[in-house]
């Protein structure tokens, strides 16, 4: 759906914002390193526990 060049080293990306009415059905990293996949790990498992509390 997008693709952010970023300005910065992305190892300079402490956070990543979406703003408004959406659903995210995937969200794709790639270039980071390993303890930042562990984090995104993190990342995934909240955003699929918070899709399964959805009225």
């Amino acid at each position: 759906m997008a693709v952010f060049e970023h300005r910065f080293p992305f190892e300079s990306v402490q956070a990543l914002g979406i703003k408004g009415g959406i659903e995210i059905h995937k969200i794709e990293f790639k270039g980071f390193n390993l303890r930042t996949v562990s984090m995104l790990r993190i990342i995934h498992i909240y955003l699929r526990r918070a899709k399964s509390l959805k009225p």
